[in-house]
């Protein structure tokens, strides 16, 4: 898809929506993938993403986790 925008606002005008210049859509790697995404908050721009993945699914996908550093005060 080229030029396509996503809300989950079930609303005739509504207050934000995500915009992108490519949308990849692939069920079978379970993955959706967007270039040159922005959030808009009404009709104004505030974060651009170059490049965006996420799964379709609720299941993780595997690969690199990233780090996580946590406090306790048992140790």
């Amino acid at each position: 898809m080229t030029d396509g925008w996503y809300t989950n606002c079930d609303c005739e005008d509504p207050p934000w929506h995500l915009a992108a210049d490519k949308i990849i859509v692939d069920h079978d790697a379970n993955n959706v993938e967007a270039k040159g995404m922005k959030l808009f908050l009404g009709n104004t721009p505030v974060l651009y993403f170059p490049w965006w993945s996420q799964p379709l699914k609720p299941e993780r996908k595997s690969g690199f986790l990233r780090p996580e550093a946590r406090f306790s005060s048992s140790n």
